[in-house]
């Protein structure tokens, strides 16, 4: 064997052995991480909560824009984090669901009120929708029971599917 060979060769093992690595997928560690950032979650949630309490701070409200906030965590000086929502416009931005509508570069041209389309886009979101929603009245249609009475989001990822 050639000395041009033998580093082809173990060139190629050092190769495959390195893209092997790259598929293993070390679950056990995923799960782990998983449960601990719950754990830390639940804890912060509840600190908030409790702080909440002894100050005052309400667990949602609506911003002059009239987005919804709503209390989520506390930072690293214990100060209130709020999840706020933002419109859909922005949010079909973000998740590139724009490039579906009438222009966007797919040339699906959706824009949810073909016939052909009708009954066609379904969710799951633990909340239910607020189907008197300007924009939802009448192209909404609950299939299940919900966990949450919070409608806030739910009608927000319709909206944006929609």
């Amino acid at each position: 064997m050639t000395k041009k060979n033998a580093l082809i060769l173990i060139g190629s093992l050092i190769f495959s052995t390195a893209v092997h690595a790259q598929v293993i997928t070390n679950t056990r560690l995923l799960r782990q991480a998983a449960v601990d950032f719950k754990i830390k979650y639940e804890a912060n949630y509840a600190r908030a909560m409790q702080l909440a309490k002894e100050k005052s701070w309400p667990l949602s409200y609506h911003t002059r824009n009239g987005q919804r906030a709503v209390l989520v965590g506390v930072n690293d000086f214990n100060m209130p984090k709020y999840y706020i929502s933002y419109n859909n416009t922005i949010a079909a931005a973000t998740t590139r669901a724009n490039q579906l509508w009438s222009g966007g570069r797919t040339g699906f041209n959706l824009s949810g009120s073909s016939d052909n389309l009708k009954n066609k886009i379904g969710m799951w979101d633990a909340g239910t929708i607020l189907t008197t929603h300007v924009e939802l009245n009448g192209r909404v249609t609950l299939k299940d029971n919900p966990v949450s009475d919070d409608n806030d989001h739910s009608t927000h990822v319709a909206g944006t599917l929609i």
